[in-house]
């Protein structure tokens, strides 16, 4: 096998999640384009900034969300989750938890904020409160154990 071949398999496993991040992007771009304050595309690309490694910028923008979100309990919650998920990769735990807290409640955040919560003390190593933070989470949405 020649080194160009090699290079082409290498990158093409992970083009397809490049392409799929830069097709997230371009769409959430356009609609940002259109209305600078949709919070829905604010999370968006704070998911993208985050699968991309650039953590201030997912918080820049999961914060943008979360001053943008309208009072929908549902995209407001999942602008607070996107936001702890931001400040939990970017090392800011406190922030984190206060985000999550913010979603805890919110319709149908309540369990991804309770996931993120209970990440948060693993890596604390609040082993035991991490725990409760799962069971609730899975108690609210039982096919998150599925996905785990």
């Amino acid at each position: 096998m020649k080194a160009g071949e090699v290079r082409q398999r290498e990158t093409s496993g992970a083009g397809g999640l490049t392409g799929r991040l830069t097709e997230v992007a371009l769409r959430e771009q356009r609609a940002l384009a259109a209305d600078p304050n949709n919070a829905e595309a604010l999370v968006g690309m704070s998911l993208v900034a985050l699968a991309s490694r650039q953590t201030e910028a997912a918080v820049k923008m999961a914060a943008a969300a979360v001053a943008s979100a309208s009072p929908d309990a549902h995209l407001r919650g999942a602008a607070w989750v996107a936001l702890g998920e931001a400040l939990r990769a970017a090392g800011r735990g406190e922030e984190a938890e206060r985000a999550y807290q913010q979603a805890i409640g919110m319709d149908g955040m309540d369990a991804l904020a309770r996931l993120g919560l209970g990440e948060l003390r693993i890596g604390a190593g609040r082993a035991e409160e991490a725990a409760l933070e799962f069971e609730l989470a899975l108690r609210r949405q039982p096919s998150l154990a599925a996905a785990h």
